[in-house]
Order: structure tokens, then sequence, then C-alpha cells
């Protein structure tokens, strides 16, 4: 059984020393192994751990997005998003999940998928990838309550992998890159339910397709 922790860490200012005239010359080390010192280990390259918490145990995590202090973290094999409160880096403690999943398990094999935020939080946008095409496509999620996320709208897609969100005055856009699609813009309209999604742009030339360049990421 595969276990998947979220950690925090942060650097640890090392006290000055007058380097002599052989460490000049000598690049950088970043050490990789410290013995253990209690609940806070020194990990690699002068950095603490403060805190790990067990977001799934059957599966590992992937992409990970914060805003303010909430870390929408993605578990790639289980089709969900955890919502972890990190206000408190030395004290993360989960809110809620929101399940992309159809309630089939005979078709809901996930294996990948991306997040971003909405700019003031209310909403996350999950990019959704599985091997059965189990509601693969484009959600938008309302997690004003994190402890109950909702979905607002859900855009069907060929395998989205990665997403982008962005803001221009008031117009909201969200960008996917879809296996199939290529690249997909969206308009994200706000109404009083919620919000919907509003296709505006794809380019599915096969260059832009997931599996090529763009599979990399999105940069906006």
């Amino acid at each position: 059984m595969r276990r998947a922790l979220l950690s925090t860490l942060a650097a640890v200012l090392l006290g000055s020393a007058v380097p002599n005239a052989a460490a000049e010359h000598e690049p950088p080390r970043c050490p990789m192994h410290h013995t253990h010192t209690g609940p806070h280990e020194r990990v690699s390259c002068q950095m603490t751990l403060l805190d790990a918490l067990e977001v799934s145990t059957e599966a590992g995590i992937g992409q990970i997005e914060v805003h303010g202090s909430t870390a929408a973290v993605v578990q790639r094999e289980e089709g969900l998003v955890s919502l972890v409160d990190v206000s408190d880096p030395a004290a993360m403690r989960l809110l809620g999940r929101y399940d992309g999943n159809t309630g089939r398990a005979e078709v809901d094999h996930a294996f990948d998928g991306d997040v971003a935020f909405s700019h003031d939080g209310r909403f996350l946008f999950y990019a959704r990838q599985t091997h059965d095409f189990s509601n693969d496509g484009l959600h938008a999620v309302d997690v004003s309550d994190p402890a109950a996320p909702r979905l607002a709208h859900y855009a069907p897609g060929g395998g989205t992998l990665r997403v982008a969100y962005h803001r221009d005055g008031d117009a909201e856009f969200v960008v996917t890159a879809d296996a199939f699609f290529g690249i997909v813009v969206h308009r994200f309209v706000r109404t009083p339910t919620g919000g919907v999604l509003v296709p505006v742009h794809m380019n599915a030339l096969p260059a832009l397709k997931v599996g090529g360049p763009a599979s990399a990421g999105l940069f906006i």
C-alpha cells in the first residue's frame, strides 16, 4: 500500500562562516540526507520538515496549487482533489475533498490532473484525465466552502492534462491543454448560482496536443 504525504518545508538560516581558500573553488554542496532529529528533521538542502499530512492511502499525489491558506492537492489515481488548510504550515489539516468520479468503479480509472484557483479563490478549475474517459475534461468547482466543494460546471474533454487561469479586467478565462482538442480557451462567466464555462477558442493542431510540447504545461 502506497501512502501519499503532503509535506511543508522551510529554509533554515545557517550562521555565516569564513570560507577557506580551497572551499572558494569548490562547487556549492547540497546535502541530501541528515540524521533524524525529531519532528523537525532536516531533510535536504538546509530545509526543515515542518509537517506531513497523509492525503491518500491508495495512490500518489500530483499537482498542488495554493491560494491564500488553502492548498488543492490532486490525488492522481483516485480522481479526487483534496483541500488542505495550510494557514499553519506546522499543523496542516484536511478540509474536504472534491470527487470528480462517476460513481462507477469499473470506469473511474483516473491517472492525472491539474488544478488552478480563480483570482479570489472561490473557484477551483480541475483538469481531469482518466484511462476510460470518466468525466474527462474541465471541472469548475465552487470551493467557497472547502468542507463541501460543489461542481458548478463541467466541460467534457478528451483527456485534459493541464489548466491555467487568466483574468483580464472583469473577464475570466480558463485555458486547457487537451489530448483531443489541443489548446482550448474557455470564458468563465459567473452566475447567481455558480458559473458557466463557455468555449471561445480551440486549436487542435497536432503540435499543440497533449503528448507533444503542451505536456510541459501552460504559461500565460
